[in-house]
C-alpha cells in the first residue's frame, strides 16, 4: 500500500510540474518563426511565377535574368530592378526598397511604400523559397493567387 501511495504521489507531482501541450506547441511555433527569420536572410533569384496555378512568363528577360530579392538581418528588403529602356540590354534602375518581418503564423510581411503585403510562405529551406500572395495581379477587379519560386543566390 505504501508503494502504491508513493507511485500515486510521484504521478501527481509529474503531472503538476510538467508543461501543458499548449506550451510545447507555442515553443515549436516560436522555433519555426525563428528558423524562417534566419533562413530568409540572403539574396534570392527569381525562378518561376504563376497566377491562379497557371505558369506566367516574366514580362521581360531583365526581370528573370538579372533581378533578385535581398532580405537583410536588420529587416530591410530590396529588390534590384533592371529595364531595357534603350533596347541595348538590361540596365539597372532604382531598386524597390522596404522592410520585412515574419508574423506569428509564419507569413512574410513585406512593407513597400507604406503598403503591407501578407505573403504566405509555402516552402522555405536553404535553397528554395516558394510563396503566394492574394492580389489583383492583372488589375481586372478579381483577386488572384500569385505564386513565386525563388532560389538562393548566396
Amino acid at each position: 500500500m505504501k508503494k502504491l501511495n508513493t507511485l500515486a504521489t510521484l504521478f501527481l507531482a509529474l503531472a503538476f510540474f510538467s508543461c501543458s501541450s499548449d506550451d510545447n506547441a507555442e515553443d515549436e511555433k516560436d522555433d519555426i518563426k525563428l528558423d524562417y527569420s534566419e533562413m530568409i536572410v540572403g539574396e534570392w533569384n527569381f525562378k518561376s511565377q504563376a497566377v491562379n496555378g497557371v505558369d506566367e512568363e516574366y514580362p521581360d528577360e531583365c526581370h528573370k535574368e538579372f533581378e533578385y530579392q535581398i532580405y537583410e538581418e536588420n529587416g530591410s528588403y530590396k529588390q534590384t530592378e533592371f529595364e531595357n529602356h534603350s533596347g541595348n540590354g538590361c540596365e539597372e534602375v532604382t531598386p524597390t526598397a522596404g522592410s520585412w518581418d515574419i508574423d506569428e503564423n509564419n507569413n512574410l510581411l513585406l512593407t513597400i511604400n507604406d503598403v503591407v503585403y501578407t505573403v504566405t510562405i509555402t516552402k522555405l529551406n536553404q535553397t528554395v523559397m516558394e510563396w503566394e500572395l492574394e492580389i489583383d495581379y492583372d488589375e481586372d477587379g478579381t483577386i488572384d493567387i500569385y505564386t513565386q519560386v525563388l532560389t538562393r543566390r548566396n
